[in-house]
Order: structure tokens, then sequence, then C-alpha cells
């Protein structure tokens, strides 16, 4: 039978692709109007059942191009993720998307396991393997239907394959965290990666597909903590049940990131070894801080009757003049003279934690999906990660304050916020065995450090609640105002100093 050719993709069909495309989940730039698809490569899978992958580019209107990974498949029959019938050979076929179907899967598992190369017009597809690499008896396949960015399908509840959607040349942060941290630290609390596939040509290095072990049985920390706590509030005579176990929870966190981070600290590679942490590195989270609070002052004013007390609050501090001094407060205080930056999560929440066998696993070191995968892979301090877990506490509480309407929880829940903060630092440096060569060691220094991080966080996440869940943006608010509010006072104080 006839191979899939670039040419075959052109004209109708490649329309069809494009539209079918940009009406996927996984495709990332919906804002922008698709105009163009080119394809770059199609790389023969599995000749015998017609399974390719195609690497194509797709330009915007006025806004470049960005490169998708698109497996495909030919047959005779129209099933489910039809994108087109084709012409291939004088024979009338029909053009799937593979990913549905369970031999794409397994082919990539197959090329994993044989360290296959895969050549085509303008690269090669090549596969490697780990010494994790455990082989599946191909007996179950099931589809995760639940991702936004990627496509991932799992093979006999013990392999789950990573297909990557949108491709961006360089290193892959994911794949090149968990191998480092299963292979060159003790850290044992993330899925051991067994193999990847990535794409070579015309000076790129694309990565298309990553396997890990599958923790089956595992439940992701946000889901199983909301549904926990929720039915604890439900039944709540007295807060004192419901604040144990949230501190123990803070505790456990505070604990595996804490290790993690002492881990990572330790490493001696060049993409992983510490840096020091330089003044500019502060200015330009403060400075994106800043960004994002003046979007705010400019979107708030509607809600400030609904949430009147820290909507005004915030509005009383706003003002680029007002924000600039808080800043230069803020960064005034911190000597970094010692301090270090090393490889982190960076996109580091309850719902990047599973929960199985009695312990949390971290998963999806991606990093934050808008940056590059050069920034991605960039060192910085470990309060990204510290910050990104305080403030994924704080909406578990919240969340659960608004899910349930519990007015004991509500009327205490600033104290149990800033409770939970103390206690995952406490538990964080416990675990995190000579963290003064890398963060302050003086307490007070510690937090001023983490608050310009817990700032940036919670100033996106304003801008984001805004756009997206008005009713949920006290949630940010809190952290926000406190800090702000601390800033400027501590600033007058020192000003009548002087």
């Amino acid at each position: 039978m006839t191979d899939l050719r670039p040419e075959d993709l052109g004209g109708e069909t490649g329309r069809r692709l494009l539209e079918y495309i940009r009406n996927r989940r996984w495709f990332g730039q919906k804002s922008l109007d698709p105009e163009t698809i080119t394809v770059l490569d199609i790389l023969p899978l599995d000749s015998r059942e017609q399974i390719y992958i195609a690497i194509v580019e797709i330009g915007f209107h006025g806004m470049g191009s960005a490169y998708y990974s698109v497996p495909l498949s030919v047959s005779m029959k129209e099933y489910q993720g039809t994108v087109a019938s084709i012409d291939l050979g004088g024979m009338k076929m029909f053009l799937q998307d593979a990913f549905l179907n369970p031999d794409y899967t397994k082919a990539m598992i197959l090329g994993i396991a044989s360290e296959m190369e895969i050549g085509g017009m303008n690269g090669t597809m090549k596969f490697f393997k780990t010494s994790f690499l455990k082989m599946p008896e191909f007996r179950g396949f099931e589809t995760i239907k639940s991702e936004q960015s990627n496509s991932s399908s799992i093979v006999d509840r013990s392999i789950i394959l990573k297909n990557y959607r949108y491709l961006q040349n360089g290193e892959n942060p994911d794949l090149e965290m968990t191998l480092a941290l299963s292979v060159r630290s003790s850290f044992r609390n993330v899925p051991r990666p067994m193999g990847y596939a990535i794409y070579e040509g015309k000076g790129m290095k694309l990565y298309l597909a990553c396997s890990w072990e599958f923790l089956d049985g595992s439940v992701d920390a946000w889901t199983y903590y909301t549904e926990r706590f929720i039915s604890l509030a439900q039944n709540l005579e007295d807060l004192s049940s419901f604040k144990e176990e949230i501190l123990r929870l803070g505790s456990e966190l505070g604990r595996i990131t804490g290790s993690m981070h002492r881990s990572l600290s330790l490493m001696d590679e060049d993409a992983f070894r510490p840096e020091p942490l330089q003044k500019g590195d502060l200015t330009g989270i403060l400075n994106e801080s800043m960004e994002y609070m003046m979007t705010c002052f400019k979107l708030l004013r509607p809600y400030a009757e609904k949430n009147a007390g820290y909507v005004e609050r915030l509005l009383k501090i706003g003002g680029n003049e007002n924000l600039k001094n808080i800043s230069e407060r803020m960064i005034s205080g911190i000597t970094v003279s010692h301090l270090k930056k090393i490889r982190v999560h960076g996109d580091y929440h309850l719902g990047q934690i599973l929960i199985w066998k009695d312990d949390f696993h971290i998963i999806d070191f991606e990093g934050e999906p808008v940056r590059s995968m050069e920034e991605r892979r960039e060192k910085q301090s470990p309060m990204k990660d510290l910050a990104g877990i305080i403030r994924s506490m704080d909406y578990l509480i919240s969340y659960v304050v608004l899910g349930t309407g519990n007015k004991k929880l509500e009327n205490e829940r600033e104290i149990l916020l800033k409770e939970t903060r103390e206690i995952v630092v406490d538990s964080y440096k416990r675990a995190f065995t000579g963290y003064s060569e890398i963060l302050p060691g003086n307490s007070e220094k510690f937090n001023e450090l983490l608050d310009i991080y817990i700032l940036e966080k919670s100033s996106y996440e304003l801008l984001y609640e805004i756009n997206n869940r008005p009713s949920w943006i006290e949630i940010p608010l809190v952290p926000l105002v406190n800090i702000l509010e601390i800033s400027r006072s501590s600033r007058k104080e020192n000003s009548g100093k002087g």
C-alpha cells in the first residue's frame, strides 16, 4: 500500500486537517487565527498498519508560526477521529487521528524498547529507553480525556505515554527533571521515566513523546483533599479536627517539597548546578507582579461593592508610583550575596502531586506552559515552588469555605492560612538540610524573600480570576493586600527613621 506523503496533506485535506487541529483541546493558540498548515515531515511509525507522525507548521495571520505533532493513520473505513477522506494510490481512504488507535501507542512503546530510528524527508525520529523500562503485555489501552496541552495514553495500567502536541526546540524539562531525580539522587517521589522519542531535523530537537511508569490507583492531591475537607467541613462542630488535618497536610507538603529541593541543590551537572541569585532576578519578578496589578486595578472597580473590604484596600494602595515604592522597599531588604538558584518544578501546586501508596509523588515538571522551553529550564530560587504550594493550600482552604458556606471556618480562614504557611515553611526547612546555603537562614529574611514570590503568584492569580472566575477574586486578594500593606507601612516607618 502507498505510504502517506506530505503532498497528500495539501489542498482541501490540509484545510480539513488544520480545522481539526484548531478544534482540539490541546491546540494552544486559540486566541490566534491559524491561516496556513505546512507539513515539515511525515514519519512512517508503522507502515504495515499505516500509522504515521506528521510534524506540521501552523502559520498565524501576522503572528508567526508554531510546530505541532499530529499522529495520523489511514484506513479504508471511517472511524471516530476521522479528519478527511483522501485519495491514496487511486483508492479512497480515510485520514484519522491515530492517537485514538491503540496500535499507535503500541508502536511507540515498541519503538522505545528497540531504540528505533525512523528517517523522514527533513529529519529523523529517534527513540531512547531507560533502565526503568518494563515491557507491557499490551492487553489494555486507555486515553486520558482531561488533559489540555498534551495527549496521554495508558498501557496495561503500568506505563503512561505522554504525547507532546505543541513542539518547542530544546531539551524537555519534564523528562530531564524526572530522569535526574530518579537516576542521580535519593529522591524517589517521582514516576520513573521509561523512554522517549525525539525528532531531529533542520537544526531542531523536538520532543515528541515520553513514557513513565503509571502509578495505578493514584489520585491527585487537589481532587482528594477538596473532597476530603468539604466532607469534614459539612459535618463540623468544632474546628479542631479540621485544623489538625489541614496542618498535617501542610507539614507533609513542606517535607516533600524540601526533600525535592535538597536533592536538586546537590546535583553538580551544568544544567543543575546551583548558581548565584541576582538582584535582577528579583527585580524582574517584582516588575512582572506590578504589571499584573496595574492591569488588575483597571478591571477591579466593578467588583468593589461586592468585595468591598479587600478590593477597596487594594485600590487605595494603587497607582504606579506607590507600587514602585513598595517594590523598591521589598527588594532593598534582601541581601543576595549568598543566595542561590537551582532547578525547580516551576508550576507547582496540588494538582501536580499524586497520592500513591500513602505518599506524595510529584509529576509534570514541564514548567509554566506559556513560557518557552528555554525559560522553563532556567534556574530559579526554590521560593518559586514553595510559594506555589502555599498558594495552592490557600486555594484548597478557600475552596472549602466557598463550597460549604461554613461560617466558623470562614471566620477563622485568615488565621488558618497564616498557620498553614508557618507549618509548611517549618517542615520545608527541616527537610531541606543545608537550606541556608541556598536561601536566607534568618527567618525574617526568609519570609521577606518568600513574600516576593507569593506576590508574583497571587497577582497573576488575581488577574486570572477577574477574567475567568470573578466570584473567586477574594482568594488571591487576601495575601496580595496583606503583603502590600505590610510592605507599604514598613517603608513609611523606615522613611520616618531616616
